[in-house]
């Protein structure tokens, strides 16, 4: 018996999927304008490393400062996969059949954050 798989995304922009599936500017309107109040309300961005200047860089492969930013976020987490440098490379780095943009948050020598995308087509719409 073969299971058919779901696509489980997170829309970035609720607007342009509004616009997509509607066809509707003024509906996609309100849906951006709505959006935008959603994310005034929310949680504020907690900000980590005292506010230092950093920059997001381009990353091969994970090294071991994947090993130490997991060190110091796992605590808060009750359970989740291990993500450290040798899961993350094995899952992102190292997969013959997928290609994946892997970018680093930088401070200074410290990897701070990580961002793993990647691409492609569904339904006619360009999905990450």
């Amino acid at each position: 018996m073969v299971e058919r798989l779901t696509p489980l995304v997170r829309v970035l922009d609720p607007a342009q999927t509004v616009q997509h599936f509607t066809g509707s500017r003024t509906l996609a309107a309100v849906t951006s304008s709505a959006t935008a109040a959603a994310r005034l309300a929310g949680v504020p961005f907690r900000r980590t490393g005292g506010g230092r200047a950093g920059e997001v860089v381009r990353l091969d492969l994970f090294d071991d400062r994947a090993d130490i930013l997991w060190t110091r976020v796992r605590g808060d987490h009750q359970a989740m996969v291990v993500r450290d440098r040798r899961y993350l490379n094995w899952r992102y780095s190292e997969r013959p059949d997928a290609e994946y943009t892997l970018l680093g948050f930088e401070r200074g020598s410290d990897l701070d954050g990580y961002l793993v995308a990647r691409s492609g087509m569904h339904a006619g719409m360009r999905w990450g």
